[in-house]
């Protein structure tokens, strides 16, 4: 089976602005390509997008704020991709070194020298498998806010198009506010998106060499 190259980015990402309050956000996006080849279950790719208070991403940024992976591929293969809530650049650098840190104790690697930090609007590769797993640890904190999956079982004829994709949330958003009543103040939460529904979308552009 032959063997292609894969260019894979992100060509634009919208969010409910609704949900930060329309506020200016930025959100680190992990791509993971799922069986690019033999003998290669997965591989992570990262980068970090900022988006404006209406929840869309600039229309002005450059490849390589964009790009997330060049990658061989043999055959069928999937590109699941995960968006992660607002996040500040420390919380961004803190978050690479806890992936870092829980790395090196499955691997004994040191993987410091292929991350920049701070991360925003650069481009970062992490190549482990354990990212799944350890993700569930930090819950609400660096959560995982919207995902959706590429599945190309056919690599189509024309080698540069690109995929839209409904990115759902795996947990319920909800707002508070208070509000003063004879004198006291009370605090009402309210949900405002439910689990399985769409945050928002994410178009990523693919060109496939030879």
């Amino acid at each position: 089976m032959k063997k292609l190259t894969v260019e894979f980015g992100i060509d634009n990402l919208s969010l409910k602005k609704r949900l930060y309050k329309n506020k200016k956000t930025t959100h680190v996006v992990l791509a993971t390509l799922i069986w690019p080849r033999p003998l290669i279950k997965e591989k992570q790719f990262i980068q970090t997008i900022q988006v404006d208070k209406d929840g869309n991403m600039p229309d002005n940024l450059t490849w390589n704020q964009t790009i997330l992976g060049k990658e061989p591929v043999q055959g069928p293969f999937a590109i699941k991709i995960a968006v992660f809530k607002n996040m500040s650049d420390k919380q961004q650098a803190d978050f690479v070194r806890y992936l870092m840190a829980e790395t090196a104790k499955e691997t004994g690697d040191y993987i410091g020298g292929l991350i920049d930090i701070p991360l925003a609007s650069d481009l970062i590769e992490i190549p482990f498998d354990y990212f799944a797993k350890k993700i569930g640890s930090l819950n609400d904190k660096t959560g995982i806010i919207g995902s959706s999956c590429i599945n190309l079982e056919l690599i189509p004829e024309q080698n540069d198009f690109t995929e839209n994709c409904i990115l759902t949330t795996p947990r319920d958003f909800y707002t508070t506010r208070t509000i003063s009543r004879a004198g006291k103040r009370t605090r009402v939460r309210k949900k405002i998106l439910e689990k399985g529904n769409a945050i928002g979308e994410i178009c990523i552009s693919l060109k496939i060499y030879d």
